[in-house]
């Protein structure tokens, strides 16, 4: 470990700092006059504009397991956020919790009846599809499959106030488009219960 000065806007210091290094860990403001709101504005201009994972450290809460939750959308864009927890969790000898949020089609037009459980299988049997490479490169961690119908914001932070961590992926936008960060991880960083990984860039398998 090394301790180092640098004069300088703290948000464009650290993502400078970022391109050497494995992982930016900053700690949480407060609420700052705005209520449920726990990320800084630091943290708001780092967490996806820079290419290694961004950790929000807070405290865990007090029912938190020994788990780390992960979003999963079932997208190649997940495979970064689904490698960051498996590693952490192998690390810690924690199990992971992939959180899978799915919502019924708004129909246009005449309403169509639909059977919510059949679809609620659908969607599981397709996740676990998914997660089957995940599963054979990371046998020793277990893992449990969370199928929430609900918004992702909602279902991740659930997940989040009984998780010691929760990974989150970005959209990994270059630094000069505007929506870097995209709504769901903002939310998240914003309100969850738990520390908070943002992780963007290639999967580490």
């Amino acid at each position: 470990m090394t301790t180092e000065l640098v004069e300088g806007r703290p948000g464009r210091v650290l993502r400078d700092q970022a391109a050497r290094a494995a992982e930016v860990v900053l700690g949480s403001h407060g609420a700052g006059g705005f209520p449920g709101m726990l990320l800084g504005s630091v943290g708001n201009q780092v967490a996806g504009h820079v290419a290694v994972p961004v950790v929000v450290v807070r405290p865990a809460p007090p029912e938190a397991g020994a788990e780390i939750a992960v979003g999963f959308d079932c997208s190649e864009a997940s495979g970064p956020a689904l490698s960051y927890a498996f590693e952490e969790a192998r690390l810690r000898g924690h199990r992971v919790r992939i959180v899978c949020a799915w919502e019924p089609p708004v129909p246009y037009g005449p309403a169509i009846a639909m059977d919510l459980d059949e679809m609620r299988r659908a969607a599981e049997d397709y996740a676990r599809g998914e997660l089957r490479p995940w599963q054979g490169g990371y046998a020793d961690v277990k893992i449990e499959l969370d199928m929430v119908r609900a918004h992702p914001v909602s279902a991740l932070l659930g997940a989040s106030s009984r998780a010691v961590l929760l990974v989150v992926g970005s959209h990994g936008r270059n630094a000069f488009t505007a929506a870097v960060l995209g709504s769901v991880s903002r939310a998240v960083l914003a309100h969850a219960h738990c520390p908070v990984a943002v992780v963007r860039g290639e999967a580490r398998r």
